[in-house]
Parts: structure tokens; C-alpha cells; sequence
């Protein structure tokens, strides 16, 4: 069971019981992550300091050994040096020892550092998300190799909702190789006419030390690649640049990439189909139930450089309840409870949940969100800290979570003054 920090999100100010309701779930064992995994992933650092602790991108293939408990990867890794515009390549090999499965889907090493590694398996069990302290800080997301589905270039066409986090180092801002922000918004992929594919991203960003709001943005986006191809395994390349690596999921609805580009720092993005289907196929009680998320945070100073793992309960009254554990693992962090109404209650029925500090989007199988938003300051929970790459799994069963809470000890109603929280 985690050890982790709460954070309740109720509705209003009346104290209720707290009642839940239980029904099946998913149970999940080791052999169900057996074989061979996609891996892609960014980290968070800061540039000045060792070269394990800098941003950068790292893509590879993990295979997990169930009956051995172990995995192994091997990758390839791109940073700056100091001084330096061009991104250097690093092709490594990571092993993980003394593997634990539980039965909620939570992949550990107990043996890592304790806390420090920490996956989850979505229920279908062909995506793993993670964070870890591995020569920095990291969000891992895992695709299943799925040798019996085969990949066309028609399978990339069309628009897609894509969700952008860039890692470095503010006080390079002014460099053209470091701009820490996220971007969001749609892009759209069609044929050049040479067999490959363009890609024409249309949205907003926010980077710096700029935090505006992101339900009324104010600073376009716009980034065009020409000639992209994606091959038999699903594997979306740019052929004039070597650090531009995606892979398209199983069921097609996903695509997940890292990248370095010019006048920007490392970058990885999700991209969910934006298709006809998804009109008004969605509702507020899909939003229903326990959600298990692993988040990057990217900035400039310690506070702003993290990661983030944890719960967020979502019951039937549109009220929530997060617990959540930080790369510092600090004890001295409050426990906060509070009446701001949780934000997956805003589920639109496209499937999108649009907020001042958030921009999420459901999948259509409406079992995984990937979202963009800004982290916490510690120092202050009201305000932005900086910018926050987002995936969650759905898990059963729905939780009913009363709207109204009281503080532990507190002996009676309780309205924090804490309101409009990252979410």
C-alpha cells in the first residue's frame, strides 16, 4: 500500500460520511507486462549539473522477464552539454531487478530506493506510465509490442489532440536549445504525395516563467514537419532528424514520441485521435472512479524539477479526492483538505476537460487521460509551479466520495482556504 500525501477535493461545506461501494476489479499479476515493451521518455533537471541529471530524451525497447522478475532495456539518449546548441547521443543499457506486481496494477521495485520507482498498468495491459529517480528525474511511457497488428501510413492520418511538455533549463531561456514550458492543442497529418506525411501543429504554449491561463491562452504554437513516415511496427520517424522518435499504440488511438527540435529544449508529447466517434460520446460518468496517474514536472529551480505519482478519486457527485507522493518525498508537506469541486467533473462530452491550470483528454476506450497542466509551487499550493506532463488509468471500481469532508482531527466541518488547487 503507498505511503502517500492526500489532498481532498470536495464540493461544498457540509459534513457528510463517506460511504464506497464495492464491485469487481481488474487484478493484475507480473506475467501480464511478460515480453517486449516500446519505451520512450523524458527527464527533468537542471542543465548546469551532472550530465545524468540534465533534460533529455530517451528511447528503447524494455523486456520484462516475469519469471526472473526482471527487465531489461536497452536505449538511446540525447542531451545538451554545456556550451553547446547540439544534442548528444548516448546508447546505454538498464536493468530492473527484484520486480513486484500488485494486484491494483502497480508495477514496484521495493528494492529501488523504495519509493523512488513507481508504474501503472493501464486494464488492458498494453500501456505502463511510471516515474523513477534514475539519473534524474523521469516519466516513462511504456507501448505493448503487439506483432500481430500492422501499421500503414494511413493509420496517421487525419487530426489529433496532442499534449506537449518540454524539459530544461530556464536560465538558458534566452539559448535557442532551452525553452521549458508545454504546448497543446491539435495537428493535423496528410500525405505529401512522396509517400510520406506532414505535420501541421495549430495550438497554444506556455514557456519560461510564463504561467497564463490555459482555458484563454494567449501564445500561438505553430510547428510544421514535412516527410515523416511510419513503418510496419508504428514507429513515426523524421528522416532529416535523428532525435524525433514516436510510436503509435496497439488500437491506434495513441501516439506517443519524444523529440528535441531546433529553438526548443527536449520534448515529449501524447497525441490522442481527435475523430468523428468521439463526438458527444462522452459523459461526466466516465469520468467516475479511482484514476492512477504519473506526472513530470519541468522548470527551473529544485522545487519546479519533480515528479509526481498517485490517486485521484472521482465519485458520482462530481467530487474528488487526490493523494499523491513527489520526487522530494518531503514530510513536511501538508495534508490538505479543502471544497474545490475536482476538476474531472468538468468531462465534456467530446472528452475533453478544459480548466485555468489543466487541459486534459480521455481516450476513446475512456480507460487512460493524458493531460497537460501546471505543477504546484511547494512553498504556495495556490499558485503554479511549473509545467506538467499528465497520464492516468482508469480503475474499478467507482468510488462514491461525499462531497463534504472533515479535516482529520478537526471534529467537524472544515473549509480549507486553499482553493483552485493545479487542477
Amino acid at each position: 500500500m503507498r505511503a502517500i500525501k492526500s489532498l481532498f477535493l470536495p464540493a461544498a461545506a457540509i459534513c457528510l460520511f463517506c460511504v464506497s461501494i464495492a464491485g469487481a476489479e481488474t487484478v493484475f499479476t507480473l506475467s501480464d507486462v511478460e515480453g517486449e515493451w516500446v519505451s520512450l521518455a523524458l527527464y527533468s533537471g537542471d542543465r548546469t549539473g551532472e550530465i545524468v541529471e540534465r533534460p533529455r530524451i530517451e528511447y528503447g525497447t524494455l523486456t520484462v522477464n516475469a519469471a526472473a522478475r526482471s527487465a531489461v532495456k536497452t536505449y538511446t539518449s540525447y542531451y545538451i552539454p554545456l556550451a553547446q546548441d547540439a544534442a548528444v547521443p548516448t546508447v546505454g543499457q538498464e536493468t530492473w531487478t527484484g520486480l513486484e506486481m500488485g494486484t491494483d496494477g502497480v508495477l514496484s521495485r521495493p528494492e529501488a530506493k523504495g519509493y523512488t520507482f513507481d508504474y501503472a498498468v493501464s486494464k488492458d495491459k498494453k500501456t505502463m506510465a511510471g516515474t523513477d529517480t534514475y539519473e534524474g528525474f523521469r516519466l516513462e511511457i511504456l507501448l505493448k509490442k503487439q506483432p500481430q497488428v500492422v501499421f500503414s501510413p494511413g493509420d496517421l492520418a487525419g487530426e489529433w489532440y496532442f499534449h506537449s511538455l518540454v524539459s530544461g533549463d530556464v536560465s538558458f531561456y534566452y539559448s535557442p536549445t532551452e525553452h521549458p514550458g508545454m504546448a497543446w492543442g491539435t495537428v493535423n497529418f496528410t500525405a505529401n504525395g512522396t509517400g510520406g506525411y506532414t505535420a501541421i501543429y495549430s495550438g497554444w504554449k506556455t514557456e519560461g516563467v510564463s504561467y497564463e491561463p490555459l482555458d484563454t491562452p494567449t501564445t500561438p504554437y505553430h510547428y510544421p514537419f514535412s516527410d515523416l513516415v511510419m513503418g510496419a511496427d508504428g514507429v513515426i520517424r523524421d528522416p532529416f532528424g535523428e532525435f524525433f522518435h514516436y510510436q503509435m499504440s496497439g488500437d491506434k488511438d495513441v501516439i506517443v514520441g519524444v523529440r528535441r527540435e531546433y529553438g526548443s529544449g527536449s520534448r515529449m508529447e501524447v497525441l490522442v485521435r481527435k475523430s468523428s466517434e468521439r463526438t458527444g460520446a462522452f459523459s461526466v460518468s466516465d469520468a467516475y472512479g479511482s484514476w492512477e496517474y504519473h506526472a513530470l514536472v519541468t522548470g527551473d529551480w529544485p522545487q519546479n524539477y519533480t515528479w509526481e505519482y498517485g490517486t485521484r478519486e472521482i465519485g458520482k457527485d462530481g467530487s474528488g479526492e487526490v493523494s499523491w507522493r513527489d520526487s522530494r518525498d518531503n514530510p513536511d508537506v501538508a495534508i490538505y483538505t479543502g471544497v474545490p469541486t475536482a476538476f474531472l467533473s468538468r468531462l465534456d462530452p467530446d472528452g475533453r476537460v478544459e480548466t485555468v491550470r489543466s487541459i486534459f483528454t480521455m481516450t476513446m476506450d475512456k480507460e487512460m487521460l493524458v493531460g497537460i497542466r501546471y505543477g504546484k509551487d511547494f512553498s504556495d499550493y495556490t499558485i503554479p509551479g511549473g509545467f506538467c506532463l499528465d497520464i492516468s488509468f482508469h480503475r474499478d471500481p467507482p468510488p462514491e466520495i461525499d462531497p463534504f469532508r472533515s479535516a482529520p482531527g478537526s471534529g467537524g466541518c472544515f473549509v480549507d482556504s486553499v482553493q483552485s488547487l493545479y487542477w
